[in-house]
C-alpha cells in the first residue's frame, strides 16, 4: 500500500536522521572535549608564564606583560623562580621571554652554565636583553673564560639594533675602561644614544659626567639639565644629586627648602643617600624645622639600606648632644677634644662622598 510505502520511507528517513544525529553528537562531544582540553592547556600555559613573569621578569624588559612590574636581580628568589620558569619553559619551549627569565633565575642561583644556555637560546630568537646578559657572562668570565671581544661584539649588535640598555652598558664600559681603553667621548656618545630612546639611567650618567667634568669642562648647568630629565623619568639618584646642588649651592643659589624637596623625592624613591642628606637637614634645621627624632629615623633608614655615611652619622649623633653642638665651644664635662664636631654630619663635604655614592 502506498501508505505503507510512504510510512516506510518516512521511517527510513527518520531512522537515518537519528543515526546521523547520534554521529553528530559524538563528533560534537569530541569537539567540545578537544576545545575544553585545549582551553585548559592554554589556561595552564598562561598561568605558568604568569608565575614565571612574577618571579623573574626584568624591570627593564618592555616585552613583559602589562601589570608585571619586574624583579630586580637581587630580589629574585631562585628557589621560587627556577621551578616556576622551568615549568613555564616546559609548557612553552619556544617562548624566548621565558628562556630569558629562566636564565635570570639560574644566574641568581650562580648556575652560570645553565644561565648561559638559556640566554643563548633567547638571544638566538632575537631577545635583546638576553644578549645583554650573555655579554655580561663573557665579560665577567662566569662559567666560561673571559672573552671581552665577544662581550663587546654582543653588546654592539643589540645596541645598534636599538636596545637602550645595551647602549647604556657600552657607555659604562667606556667610562670605566672595563675591557676597553677608557674613553669618555665614546662613553658620552653611547649614553646620549640611550638617553635619546628614554633611558633615565643614561640621562643620570650624563649628568654625572658633566658634574665631574669627565671628558670636558665641568658644567653644572648641563649636569642639572640631565639630572632633571633623569628625575622626570623617575631616577631617584638624580633627585638626590639635584638636592645636593641646592644644598651646597653648586650651579644654583643655595636653597635648603628646594634641597629638602628633592631629597624627599629621592628618599621616596628608595635612595639611601637622599635619606641620609634629608636627615642632615633635620639635624641642622635647614630648610625644615629642627627635629632630632626625625633625623635619627632617617639616618636609621639610610643605614638599614646600606649607606655607610648614615652609619657613621648615627654614631656621631650618639656621641654629640644637640646642646653641645649648639654651644660651639666644646666646653663642658668630658673634654671637648674627644667630641666629634658638627662638620662630621656633612659627609658629602668631604670629597663629595655622598654624591659619589650615587655614581
Amino acid at each position: 500500500m502506498c501508505g505503507i510505502t510512504r510510512c516506510g520511507i518516512d521511517n527510513f528517513a527518520v531512522n537515518s536522521f537519528s543515526l546521523m544525529g547520534r554521529g553528530m553528537r559524538y563528533f560534537l562531544f569530541a569537539c567540545i572535549f578537544w576545545s575544553v582540553t585545549s582551553a585548559s592547556a592554554q589556561a595552564q600555559e598562561s598561568t605558568l608564564r604568569t608565575i614565571c613573569d612574577e618571579a623573574a621578569s626584568s624591570p627593564l624588559d618592555d616585552k613583559r606583560p602589562r601589570g608585571i612590574t619586574g624583579v630586580a636581580p637581587d630580589n629574585i628568589d631562585p628557589k621560587v623562580a627556577i621551578p616556576a620558569c622551568e615549568a613555564a619553559a616546559k609548557a612553552t619551549p619556544n617562548d624566548p621571554r621565558i628562556a630569558f627569565q629562566l636564565g635570570r633565575a639560574y644566574f641568581e642561583a650562580k648556575a652560570y652554565e645553565s644561565a648561559r644556555a638559556q640566554y643563548e637560546k633567547a638571544s638566538k630568537a632575537g631577545y635583546g636583553l638576553a644578549t645583554v646578559n650573555l655579554a655580561s657572562i663573557y665579560s665577567m668570565g662566569l662559567g666560561v673564560p673571559v672573552d671581552q671581544a665577544r662581550s663587546l661584539s654582543l653588546l654592539r649588535d643589540v645596541a645598534n639594533g636599538g636596545v637602550a640598555v645595551a647602549m647604556y652598558f657600552l657607555g659604562d664600559r667606556y667610562r670605566s675602561g672595563d675591557g676597553v681603553p677608557r674613553d669618555f667621548k665614546e662613553a658620552r656618545g653611547w649614553y646620549e644614544k640611550a638617553a635619546s630612546v628614554g633611558s633615565g639611567q643614561a640621562m643620570f650618567r650624563l649628568g654625572v659626567m658633566h658634574e665631574k667634568g669627565e671628558g670636558a669642562l665641568q658644567n653644572y648647568a648641563a649636569a642639572r639639565h640631565w639630572y632633571e630629565k633623569a628625575a622626570t623619568s623617575g631616577n631617584a639618584a638624580a633627585m638626590t644629586n639635584l638636592g645636593v646642588f641646592y644644598h651646597k649651592g653648586e650651579g644654583v643659589s643655595k636653597n635648603y627648602s628646594e634641597a629638602r624637596r628633592w631629597y624627599e623625592m629621592g628618599a621616596a624613591g628608595g635612595d639611601a643617600v637622599a635619606m641620609n642628606n634629608l636627615a642632615i637637614l633635620y639635624w641642622e634645621g635647614k630648610g625644615v624645622r629642627k627635629d632630632y627624632s626625625e633625623a635619627r629615623r632617617l639616618f636609621e633608614r639610610s643605614a638599614a639600606a646600606g649607606n655607610k655615611n648614615a652609619v657613621e652619622n648615627l654614631a656621631n649623633m650618639t656621641q654629640s648632644s644637640p646642646r653641645r653642638r649648639q654651644g660651639g665651644g666644646g666646653g663642658g664635662g668630658g673634654g671637648g677634644g674627644g667630641s666629634k664636631t658638627c662638620s662630621r654630619f656633612y659627609p658629602y663635604g668631604q670629597g663629595g662622598v655622598s654624591v659619589e655614592s650615587c655614581y
